[in-house]
């Protein structure tokens, strides 16, 4: 990584918003796991050092990550650290990471905090269920069809079954003061702590009730409580987030809402976000600069899906907010064996909404030192043990 860290000089700048765009053939995870060992690595090494210098830098540094993902479970990334170097179950029990599964609770509403307790039943007018018989007429005819599988009168072979074993949350326990309807409740069933409970769309002609959790209040909640729970603000690192504009369960709009409010609660922000062409139909222009040679797709008049409105308005803004783009693409001349990619480095404007940077990368949450270029990567390494290779177009590799 001793050239990635040449090229970015990682960890982000204070309140800086960085943006990584990939394809479907070149997916950005191994970047997004540099990033964060870098960033953790930093930090522990700015928060042991003792000279003045360091002191007062300490607050630039990032000391904690928040990681969210909408497209890779959480096992997944934690071997992607441990290959960085990075123990993140530690650092988690130090308080310096945390991990938001995105994609679990997924239109699985709010978890149920108050369970119905065993043994009582909530519904005072029940009816029971209509019996069928093992004959049943049939609509529109006169005879009856016999039900397949319906059990039969015959002599029971062998000894009777053992009853089933009583269960322990439904045993009764009641004092001789108490009353009868006393039993006992199983304990609530807890979520996980880091798990985005995304309720469902509701359909257009439905009117949503006021008490009833949005998406958009759903994720709000959670994230900021997550990144409370940390003692520091953390670098907020939000992977794959376009997957809810593809779901229909945000807007781009709301969506980019939800970034600009959760962007003063930390240190800085790192959004890894998709580039492919079929989602960028809207937006030519900025598809052609993240992709070069690409032949523009041709347009006719209402041919855009919603899918590719939302995303590409979403790009376009993240892209326009940040201070640093990097994006990854494949060759131009196809795949090849010992390249996986190309690397394009661009520096934007100070990445700060009502900030007051010059636009040119030097105000608060702009990147210093960092060159606009164009490199190759591959990953593998020599061993094929995931490590990355970065270097120059015809640089001599050992």
């Amino acid at each position: 990584m001793g050239k990635l860290t040449s090229l970015l000089p990682l960890p982000s700048p204070r309140n800086s918003i960085s943006v990584i765009t990939s394809t479907l053939g070149t997916p950005s995870t191994w970047l997004c796991h540099a990033w964060i060992c870098e960033s953790l690595r930093s930090g522990s090494t700015s928060s042991s050092s003792s000279n003045s210098s360091a002191t007062l830098n300490q607050g630039q540094q990032v000391q904690s990550v928040l990681l969210v993902s909408f497209l890779n479970d959480e096992k997944f990334h934690r071997e992607g650290l441990r290959r960085g170097g990075i123990d993140s179950e530690k650092l988690e029990e130090k308080g310096r990471f945390a991990y938001v599964d995105g994609l679990g609770g997924l239109f699985s509403g709010a978890p149920n905090t108050n369970p119905t307790p065993v043994g009582i039943n909530t519904n005072t007018n029940t009816v029971p269920p209509p019996t069928r018989n093992a004959q049943s007429p049939v609509a529109g005819g006169g005879r009856q069809i016999p039900i397949r599988g319906a059990p039969g009168p015959g002599p029971v072979r062998g000894a009777p079954p053992p009853p089933p074993p009583p269960q322990p949350q439904q045993a009764q326990l009641q004092s001789p003061g108490a009353s009868a309807t006393t039993t006992t409740t199983t304990p609530p069933t807890t979520a996980s702590k880091h798990t985005l409970h995304i309720p469902p769309p509701p359909p257009q002609q439905q009117q949503t009730n006021k008490t009833t959790p949005t998406p958009l209040t759903s994720l709000l909640t959670t994230l900021t409580s997550a990144i409370a729970a940390l003692p520091t603000p953390p670098l907020l690192v939000l992977e794959s987030p376009d997957l809810l504009l593809s779901t229909g369960v945000l807007t781009a709009l709301d969506l980019w809402d939800l970034i600009l409010t959760l962007t003063p609660a930390s240190h800085s922000l790192l959004l890894l976000l998709s580039a492919d062409t079929p989602l960028l139909r809207p937006i030519t222009s900025l598809t052609s600069l993240l992709t070069h040679s690409l032949p523009r797709p041709p347009l006719s008049a209402n041919a855009h899906s919603r899918i590719e409105t939302e995303c590409s308005a979403f790009l376009g803004t993240a892209v326009h907010n940040a201070s640093l783009v990097v994006g990854l693409r494949l060759l131009d001349t196809g795949a090849a064996r010992d390249v996986s990619g190309v690397m394009r480095i661009t520096v934007g404007g100070d990445g700060v909404v009502g900030g007051e940077g010059d636009g040119e990368g030097e105000g608060e949450g702009g990147w210093e030192g960092v060159e606009e270029r164009e490199v190759l990567y591959y990953v593998g390494g020599a061993s094929g043990s995931g490590a990355v290779e970065v270097f120059e177009r015809g640089e001599v590799r050992s």
